[in-house]
């Protein structure tokens, strides 16, 4: 598919909070490699980032991929 599985399970995470749920379990630390690669490839921008990477939380454009 091509499609990492961290970005898999974030989309996933997004479509359950879109349809007004809450996923059961507690949000992972900040990946630090995991942000720098999503920037690296585009998928986030600067400004998305550093704000994640100062952890503040954010819809991310995730399901643009």
């Amino acid at each position: 598919m091509g499609i990492s599985y961290p970005t898999v399970r974030n989309k996933l995470e997004d479509i359950i909070k879109a349809l007004g749920y809450s996923p059961k379990y507690n949000e992972p630390a900040i990946n630090q490699k995991e942000i720098l690669k999503k920037l690296s490839d585009g998928e986030i921008s600067a400004e998305e980032a550093l704000k994640l990477l100062k952890g503040e939380k954010q819809n991310i454009r995730y399901l643009q991929i």
